[in-house]
């Protein structure tokens, strides 16, 4: 692998890992019982997020899948959910809901399938 291509791996590594520890942290400021946290312009939702395999998810923004990764071996899987997936989430049921340009993607990350896709409805 020449230095060029190392470089550009090692800033992408570093990128993915500065937005998933910023999904990660936490307000600090305390708020009242019950009650459901602000959402915050300067935080964007996630692209990665962990499933409960241990195995990262990454929305592969530049094409229409996302992308099952090991920490350790890389990645290992990739599932197509529609074009440009930009933001996930990964519930405790193992479903992840992935966001993408033509509606919500819904994966099992047991079975690595798209089970379902939900379109967006336009609201006059």
């Amino acid at each position: 692998m020449n230095r060029r291509a190392r470089g550009t791996r090692t800033v992408l590594v570093a990128l993915a890992a500065a937005t998933l520890l910023a999904a990660c942290a936490q307000d600090a400021t305390p708020s009242a019982p019950g009650a459901a946290p602000a959402p915050s312009a300067a935080s964007p939702l996630p692209a990665t997020a962990p499933t409960p395999q241990g195995l990262l998810l990454t929305a592969d923004f530049g094409g229409d899948t996302v992308t099952f990764v090991d920490p350790e071996r890389g990645a290992v899987a990739s599932v197509a959910v529609g074009r440009a997936p930009y933001a996930l989430a990964v519930g405790a049921d193992g479903r992840a809901w992935v966001a993408t340009a033509e509606g919500v993607a819904v994966v099992d990350t047991r079975t690595r399938v798209r089970v379902a896709r939900i379109p967006y409805i336009a609201v006059l």
